[in-house]
């Protein structure tokens, strides 16, 4: 294992070995270490070293599922995943469906978005809602490892390819998949799901380039990173105040990959995490103390697949870019220190990115218990952004990673997005109304308020208004008050339960000019005025000469 990937490893295990034994007396009366070892010789030794990635997934759920390399302005391949239609009924193959593209965070890939599988999976369920739906690779994790000239694991070229952060990602990779996606769909627009990372790379996105605003149908942030002066995640918090020194470390030693996927970790974690494991609560301790403890909404039983498939490799870039918002509790471009920064950007520190160019509407997803994307961080963002919707996750305890993980969130965007193709449902179009409307309202109604009436009579354009003078007169009142005078005919039965012969008698009282018609039959319900054998002759033909003496 390289040096700098050890020692963080080293910081997990100390993290989550010192959890381990607070909890460690509940664990050990609930864990059989000998079922662990049975299990691997009862035969699941057999796939031991299979671990499922984003395709295999997708294929064993029986989605169809492509893999498309794109190339970026500054040469690397990047791979992206795409189920171009799903499984529900209407949800088939078939021509110009809108095209979504979601995009993972720091250390995750595309994998993000299958592996609860189709009753959870964001990608699923997008997919059996009718969407063509494209998963991003950023640069440098597990399916992004290329470029057209520097090798990144070459020691003479791996320097260049690792020198990027999550800046090179929203200014370059992002474009490239979305340009890409118009190329291959037809579609001028699409819809973007961004989680952590790829919240923070659209907003660089968004806000350096802003031409890309006027291509976003929508775009919804799951947790926004972007301001993190109130970070709490243990990880960040200890790198934060060495984030210069562990840049030189890591450019002195030549190691500038942080957390690749290798072998180490994907076996690791396979026979640490599997549900016989005596140690699989470590591995739920290792992602809480990342990302915030919410026990409840882990499924343990998929721990193996996420650890086949995280950490997914990043550049130490990355992670020190955001280290640096920490200290500097703003949302700016890297630090490349005193000169460079002078060179780069003629000033001494990096310039903040320019959130009011973002004029497309944006919904920050956001929960109390979020250790990376703190409340106090998100509660900026709407001062910053212009058109931003903020919407809350209630659950007390949902983690930075539940967004992607837990087992009972709902991605209520879905159906908007579905029904809408927006983030909140349309307004009915009432200036398409153009034949004449009576109102008749009162100042005392209130459920049609005085307030929503004037509105109304401000978008209807053929409206004429009656006011009723009356100080009380309640919004009942249009169909009970004592002063109406058209003749009323009241058709009731004894055993009528909703409109029991009490009520109706209230009714008598109320109305002067009222005729009540009693049917004798003793049992005669409520739905026997429609429903009942007899109906025609105990009331229809009663009704029918009383409609034709009225003509």
């Amino acid at each position: 294992m390289r040096r700098f990937d050890f020692v963080i490893f080293t910081i997990f295990v100390i993290f989550g070995a010192t959890t381990f034994a607070v909890i460690g007396e509940d664990v050990a009366a609930t864990v059989n270490a000998e079922s662990f070892t049975d299990s691997l010789v009862d035969g699941q030794t057999e796939d031991l070293l299979h671990f499922p990635n984003v395709v295999e997934m997708i294929q064993e759920n029986g989605y169809p599922v492509e893999s498309h390399e794109v190339q970026t302005e500054d040469g690397y391949l990047l791979t992206m995943h795409r189920i171009p239609y799903g499984k529900a009924p209407g949800a088939g193959p078939g021509p110009n469906k809108p095209a979504i593209l979601l995009h993972h965070g720091l250390l995750l890939s595309s994998a993000s978005f299958v592996v609860l599988g189709p009753e959870k999976s964001l990608a699923y369920l997008l997919a059996d809602r009718g969407y063509d739906v494209w998963m991003g690779n950023a640069r440098g994790n597990t399916w992004s490892r290329k470029h057209i000239k520097w090798d990144p694991d070459n020691p003479l070229t791996r320097g260049q390819f690792w020198n990027f952060s999550w800046h090179e990602i929203g200014f370059y990779d992002l474009p490239a998949l979305i340009d890409y996606i118009f190329l291959k769909t037809d579609q001028t627009k699409l819809h973007y799901v961004g989680h952590s990372q790829g919240a923070t790379a659209v907003l660089v996105l968004l806000s350096l380039k802003p031409q890309y605003n006027d291509v976003m149908k929508s775009v919804h942030l799951l947790s926004a990173v972007s301001f993190m002066s109130h970070t709490q995640s243990p990880l960040l918090i200890a790198l934060s105040p060495t984030a210069n020194v562990v840049e030189l470390a890591t450019t002195v030693v030549g190691n500038f990959e942080f957390a690749p996927s290798d072998l180490f970790w994907q076996l690791g974690g396979k026979l640490a995490c599997m549900d016989a494991s005596p140690i699989q609560e470590l591995c739920a301790q290792t992602i809480f103390l990342i990302a915030g403890y919410d026990s409840e909404q882990l499924n343990r039983t998929i721990l193996p697949t996420i650890f086949a498939n995280t950490p997914a490799g990043a550049s130490s870039k990355q992670l020190i870019h955001y280290a640096q918002e920490v200290n500097s509790g703003r949302f700016c471009q890297y630090d490349h220190g005193l000169i460079e920064n002078l060179m780069k950007y003629n000033s001494i520190s990096p310039p903040e990115y320019p959130l009011d160019k973002i004029t497309t509407k944006i919904s920050v997803h956001h929960s109390d218990n979020d250790w990376i994307a703190a409340p106090e961080d998100v509660k900026i963002l709407p001062s910053k952004l212009p058109n931003m919707e903020a919407f809350h996750v209630s659950l007390e305890k949902f983690t930075h990673v539940d967004f992607i993980w837990a087992i009972d969130y709902d991605h209520g965007l879905i159906e908007n997005l579905m029904k809408y193709n927006s983030i909140s449902p349309p307004e009915y179009p009432l200036d398409k109304i153009t034949t004449k409307i009576s109102v008749h309202h009162s100042d005392n109604d209130w459920i049609a308020a005085p307030e929503d009436v004037k509105i109304l009579l401000s978008k209807l354009l053929n409206m004429e208004a009656f006011h009723v003078s009356l100080e009380k007169f309640t919004h009942v009142d249009f169909i009970w008050a004592i002063d109406i005078t058209t003749k009323i005919s009241v058709h009731h039965s004894d055993n009528d339960w909703i409109a029991a012969p009490e009520d109706v008698k209230i009714l008598l009282s109320k109305l002067p000019n009222m005729e009540a018609f009693h049917v004798s039959l003793e049992k005669f319900t409520h739905v026997d005025f429609i429903w009942a054998i007899d109906v025609k002759e105990l009331l229809y033909n009663l009704l029918i000469e009383q409609i034709g003496n009225a003509n």
